[in-house]
């Protein structure tokens, strides 16, 4: 004769199938992390990014991996009527605030400060002692 739950096995089974969905709930809802300390962020930079159009044949892309709050990419540019190569990044999301090294093929090395507002745009400043500080925005492919 096969031994059938009781009611009591089930609702004990049942209590801790529920306190533990409780607490994984819980503790995905903790550290939205836009307070910049490190904590947790739900915000990425994963992904291809390019500057939006604003200057014929000018562009820059970029293509991000993000590890925790540690980030590495590969990216190109091209200036109008000028060169053209690649850049490597590494950088940090903290937050919404996102920093990071460029280092361009030529040898140039600028950096770049920004915030996330949203999923799908960076805003933000190179900061570069040869040519001084200009916006750079880019916007998720």
């Amino acid at each position: 004769m096969k031994n059938l739950p009781t009611r009591t096995g089930i609702a004990i089974r049942l209590s801790a199938v529920l306190l533990l969905s409780g607490v994984l709930a819980g503790g995905l809802g903790c550290g939205s992390g836009n307070s910049g300390t490190g904590a947790i962020t739900t915000k990425s930079v994963t992904g291809n990014w390019a500057t939006p159009f604003s200057v014929p044949g000018s562009k820059t892309t970029l293509a991000l991996t993000q590890l925790g709050t540690g980030v590495v990419g590969t990216g190109t540019y091209t200036i109008e009527a000028g060169r053209s190569g690649t850049i490597s990044v590494t950088g940090t999301l903290a937050g919404s605030n996102f920093t990071a090294t460029l280092i361009y093929d030529y040898g140039t090395t600028v950096t770049y400060t920004g915030t996330l507002p949203d999923a799908n745009d960076i805003t933000g400043t190179i900061h570069s002692s040869a040519t001084g500080d200009y916006a750079l925005n880019f916007v998720k492919q």
